[in-house]
C-alpha cells in the first residue's frame, strides 16, 4: 500500500527555506573560517617546504 505525506503548509515551506538558507550561510561561515586558518597556517609552512616537483632539473 502507498502511503503518502500530506502537503505542507505554506508556513512550513517558508521555515524549511528559511531553515536551510541558514544551515548554508552557516557552511559557507564555517569553511571561510577554515581557509582563514589554513591561510595563516598551512599557506606559510607551504612556502617554506620546497615540493619534490617543483625542483629545477
Amino acid at each position: 500500500m502507498i502511503t503518502t505525506q500530506p502537503t505542507p503548509s505554506p508556513a512550513e515551506i517558508d521555515q524549511a527555506v528559511a531553515r536551510a538558507r541558514q544551515q548554508r550561510s552557516q557552511a559557507f561561515a564555517d569553511a571561510f573560517t577554515w581557509l582563514k586558518a589554513l591561510a595563516a597556517t598551512g599557506f606559510a609552512k607551504l612556502r617554506q617546504e620546497p615540493v619534490p616537483w617543483a625542483r629545477a632539473a
